[in-house]
């Protein structure tokens, strides 16, 4: 079971046992940052999330489990690494009736040597030819390791 720190803005209290489901043993508090972006400089920002980052490798967690705010997410992702915590994100699945979500997938982010890599790889297009992307999570051609999502029993 890999130990999981919830580094979002929302409780995942209602998703604890979803996360258990598929390995990993979540703390649902909620750890990132509420960026005030009229008063908080980017640079202020980066430094609180690498504070807290630092706690949570201190906690023993092995990962973060990441969404929200872009600018906040980007930086989590990136200083995690240098921590040796994995970067996770996670899919719903919402009720017909749009009342309920459900835990629907986890899915680990690649690192920044992985999309070096991938960026090294590629190869400029044709004027007029439309790029096509390989999904390199799960692609067998992919020249990083496989990193399949984590479904949920049942869904």
């Amino acid at each position: 079971m890999i130990k999981l720190a919830n580094f979002t803005r929302h409780d995942q209290g209602e998703y604890v046992l979803g996360f258990k489901l598929l390995g990993f043993d979540i703390d649902p508090a909620p750890r990132a940052p509420t960026a005030n972006l009229k008063k908080m400089s980017e640079e202020r920002l980066a430094a609180e999330i690498y504070a807290r980052l630092i706690q949570i490798e201190l906690q023993g967690f092995e990962a973060i489990l990441v969404g929200g705010l872009t600018n906040c997410m980007i930086y989590a992702w990136y200083i995690a690494q240098g921590l040796n915590l994995k970067v996770l994100t996670c899919g719903f699945k919402e009720s017909p009736d749009r009342k309920r979500k459900a835990l629907k997938a986890v899915r680990e982010m690649l690192t920044v040597q992985e999309v070096s890599a991938w960026e090294a790889q590629a190869k400029p297009k044709a004027p007029g030819e439309k790029e096509k992307l390989q999904n390199f999570s799960t692609a067998s051609a992919s020249p990083f390791p496989a990193r399949p999502a984590a479904n949920s029993p049942g869904m």
